[in-house]
This record gives structure tokens, C-alpha cells and sequence, in this order.
């Protein structure tokens, strides 16, 4: 009736249909976060990721990494390497156009633009917080007297294991004043704190694809500390990104030190990135849509 050519649709099956589908599978959190799942949600979500393969002409993933591994995972004859599309996803390039003054990052918390580094992620296990707190707490006091570790994200909770554990090693090594746990804020505060940071740290041992990251580079974040997964390394191939061994404490204090007394920036080139991304997209139609 409505003569449709293409449907681009969610991580549901729909079946088949008189024109040309496309699925998306946005991780494989069931198979590589299993703590995270009871039996019954991994067995569902490993069932469902087979009907969309079956269902869909073609499957976006948001990674080469993941395309090698659904190719690896699911094999011929159900899956064809050309069924897959990779579809690296980005952010409105102008977040960092309607960032407030930094003033107000000192009036409600008493941190001034570059004066600290941030690591806004979720607080779930593999985020990896505790590595990014001891690498921290390896650093000399001077350094920590300059330089404050703020955690923002939702679960900073006492009810949060996690959250207990890290509260203990702020006790116990002394960083009642050098670490700031301001829990989950609101997007426009968040990005005032990633704009006018020293440097983000993501110590991550898994992403789909990380949106922080890509928040970082709208926002021309001069300094970003990843763990060297494969996903990062793809992620931030050719920038100047520092990486570290994943689950390697001392280098990644090594990389946090290294920022002591360097200077601030904080130039955006908002052309740039929007032409970038105009390019990606078009590509990505001419490429795979047309």
C-alpha cells in the first residue's frame, strides 16, 4: 500500500517482508557480560539475534570488531560476510555549542576549567572505576593537590558494591579531598565537566561503541585515556588518544601523570566535525542504501 523500498528497524525480527530489510545489533552484551543476564535473557537474545540474521537482508553493526565476530559467531552458510554492514554511530556535532560558562562548574563544585579529569561512566563492573581511583591514588600528592578525579554516572548508590569498595579505598588511602563522586547529572552539566576537563578516562573492558568517546571528540576533548581493547583502538585509530594495557594500574598512572602541568585547551573546530560526519553518512547511503 504505502510502496516501501527499505525498512531500517530495531533489534526486533519481523519476518519477511516485500522489500528490503535491515536489522541492527547493537552489542553482544548477553554473550560477553553474562553476570549481567540470567540463563533465560542470553538464551533469548542469542535466539533473537539469529531470527534477525534469518529475517533481514543485511545487519548494521556498529564496529569492523563486531562484523568479524558475528562473522565468526554465526558462520556460513546462514551468514554471508557481505550481509554485514558497519555503521559507525556519532553525536550532534554541535553538543559543545550550548555549553554554559565554566564558572558555574566552580560555583557548584569548586572545580575550575582543567583543574581535574574525568571518568563519567556507568558504575558497573566493567567500567573498571577501581583501576582508574588506584592509578589515581599512585600519583603524587602534588599532583593531586593540582589535579582533582571526578566520577559522574548513574549507580553511585550505598547499596552499589561497587560504590562501597571505592568509598573504602578513598578512606583508606586518604583521598577524601582529591576524589569527587557526583553521581548522575544532567546532560548539559555533563558536558560542561567533559569540555572543561583535563582529560577523560575510560578504563573499559567492554564497549559496543562508546558513546562517551564520541561525546569527547564533539566536544574536542584534548586529552582521552582508554584501555587499548579492540574496540577503542578501532574507535580512535589515528588520533592522538593514550593508551594503556587493560587492567594495567601502573601505566595508567604513568599516562594520568604525564598531564601534570600541561595546558589547557579548549578550541573546537565545529565545521570540521560536521562536514566529517556529513561525509561518513553519505558514504555509508551511497555505500550500502543505493
Amino acid at each position: 500500500k504505502f510502496k516501501i523500498s527499505l525498512l531500517i528497524c530495531g533489534s526486533e525480527p519481523i519476518g519477511r517482508l516485500n522489500c528490503r530489510v535491515i536489522s541492527w545489533i547493537p552489542d553482544f552484551q548477553h554473550i560477553d557480560l553474562k553476570f549481567n543476564f540470567s540463563i533465560i535473557h542470553r538464551l533469548y537474545r542469542s535466539a533473537k539475534m539469529k531470527l534477525q540474521i534469518c529475517f533481514s537482508d543485511s545487519i548494521i553493526v556498529s564496529s569492523e570488531h563486531a562484523k568479524s565476530r558475528l562473522t565468526a559467531m554465526i558462520g556460513k552458510p546462514l551468514l554471508d560476510r557481505q550481509q554485514v554492514l558497519v555503521w559507525r554511530f556519532r553525536v550532534d556535532v554541535g553538543i559543545g555549542q550550548v555549553i554554559p560558562n565554566p564558572k558555574i562548574l566552580s560555583k557548584n563544585y569548586g572545580l575550575d576549567a582543567g583543574s581535574f579529569i574525568l571518568c563519567p561512566m556507568q558504575l558497573t563492573a566493567h567500567k573498571n572505576h577501581l583501576d582508574v581511583l588506584l592509578a589515581y591514588s599512585k600519583c603524587t600528592p602534588e599532583f593531586r593537590q593540582d589535579v582533582k578525579l571526578v566520577f559522574t554516572g548513574g549507580g553511585y548508590v550505598k547499596s552499589n558494591s561497587i560504590f562501597r569498595r571505592l568509598f573504602f579505598e578513598v578512606q583508606a588511602k586518604e583521598l577524601v579531598n582529591d576524589i569527587y563522586f557526583l553521581g548522575k547529572v544532567d546532560e548539559l552539566e555533563l558536558h560542561s565537566l567533559m569540555k572543561y576537563c583535563l582529560a577523560i578516562i575510560s578504563a573499559s573492558s567492554y564497549e559496543g561503541w562508546n558513546t562517551v568517546i564520541e561525546e569527547a571528540r564533539c566536544l574536542q576533548v584534548k586529552n582521552l585515556i582508554v584501555s587499548s581493547i579492540p574496540l577503542h583502538l578501532e574507535q580512535l585509530k589515528g588520533t592522538t588518544a593514550l593508551f594503556f594495557p587493560l587492567g594495567d594500574i601502573s601505566k595508567l598512572s604513568k599516562l594520568i601523570s604525564s598531564l601534570h602541568n600541561t595546558n589547557f585547551s579548549q578550541e573546537v573546530d565545529y565545521s570540521t566535525l560536521k562536514s566529517t560526519a556529513e561525509a561518513e553518512l553519505k558514504n555509508f547511503i551511497l555505500s550500502y542504501l543505493v
